[in-house]
């Protein structure tokens, strides 16, 4: 996982553990990064500023 080789003994461990809880959670919750990352979906941007990252006034005011 994340590039590192592990002992035989630690990624059987660890390869048990993500079995566990993608059986728990759902199966893909935890992938290992050669799965890929396909994404089926996209966040909605329809109401984004066009400055919303450069413009102090497009920034969004939040009151207790």
């Amino acid at each position: 996982m994340f590039g590192l080789r592990l002992e035989d003994s630690k990624s059987k461990k660890l390869m048990k553990v993500i079995v566990q809880i993608n059986a728990r959670m759902g199966k893909g919750t935890i992938k290992v990064a050669s799965e890929g990352t396909n994404q089926l979906w996209k966040m909605k941007q329809g109401s984004r500023s066009p400055g919303y990252t450069t413009d102090w006034d497009e920034l969004v005011a939040v009151k207790n």
